[in-house]
């Protein structure tokens, strides 16, 4: 696929909204053809990147809402991650630019048995590619034991875990607990779970609380709602800084354990 041809002025504020909206709906509309149309315009347009990603998730998002009522099933979730996978080839050049540092670390992601959303995962990977961490993606449905398996053969210095079904719940619990047993002898790598959608045995009130629930029912110590939120938590742990979500102070790098 070409790169996008190169700004020739930035567009107005109003015209960079229109850009992000029409994304946005095209891939709420499950539409590829207009969907790159509508990410190749908003690029050649001087549009930030970083806002174009911002409408794919939010689009996501709503693909995420037709699936929770039941408008939508497995195959659209697996058809909305090609669609994604293929406007995100044409953004990661513009991503990838503005990128400064070097390589900032390995992270781990998947999709434990008993999930196969991988919406938020693959957003939440390129993400972090763009931003100079190097992932290795394992995939949906894979089992507590041999994601564990890849850990250990590995050691990362982030792993990743999406939830969207509660079918996989108690087998990302196993797989925090096969973690933590696992690494007795020396820290394991600060472990992150990636909760778009938090479902009814949640709170209705702020995101505050959200997280705060998500981390004890999943029995993790860090929760992302986003793929921004999860570059931002790895930017912060592999720098000793620790969790920038959380309202405790966080050990931060190597050492901050699943509970």
């Amino acid at each position: 696929m070409p790169d996008p041809a190169p700004a020739k002025r930035p567009a107005s504020r109003a015209a960079k909204s229109s850009y992000a909206r029409k994304v946005s709906e095209t891939m709420a509309a499950f539409d590829e053809v207009a969907l790159l149309s509508a990410v190749r315009k908003a690029l050649e347009a001087g549009e930030d990147p970083k806002r174009i990603v911002a409408a794919l998730t939010e689009g996501a998002a709503e693909v995420g809402r037709l699936f929770d009522s039941g408008a939508c099933y497995i195959s659209g979730l697996m058809l909305a991650g090609e669609i994604i996978r293929s406007a995100m080839e044409t953004v990661i050049p513009a991503l990838e630019a503005a990128r400064r540092g070097g390589r900032k670390g390995l992270v781990v992601l998947g999709t434990t048995a008993g999930d196969f959303h991988d919406l938020g995962k693959n957003l939440a990977g390129y993400l972090l590619r763009a931003d100079g961490f190097d992932v290795v993606d394992l995939g949906a449905g894979v089992p507590a034991r041999i994601f564990l398996k890849e850990i250990l053969q590995r050691e990362p210095d982030l792993v990743g875990v999406s939830v969207l079904l509660l079918n996989s719940v108690e087998e990302v619990r196993r797989l925090t607990r096969l973690v933590r047993d696992a690494y007795t002898d020396r820290p394991a790598p600060p472990f992150f779970v990636g909760c778009g959608f938090l479902g009814p045995n949640f709170p209705n009130g702020g995101k505050r609380g959200r997280r705060e629930e998500a981390r004890r029912f999943l029995e993790v110590d860090h929760v992302v709602l986003d793929g921004w939120e999860a570059v931002k938590l790895c930017r912060s742990l592999v720098e000793g800084k620790g969790d920038p979500f959380s309202g405790e102070a966080g050990e931060g790098g190597k050492g901050a354990r699943p509970a």
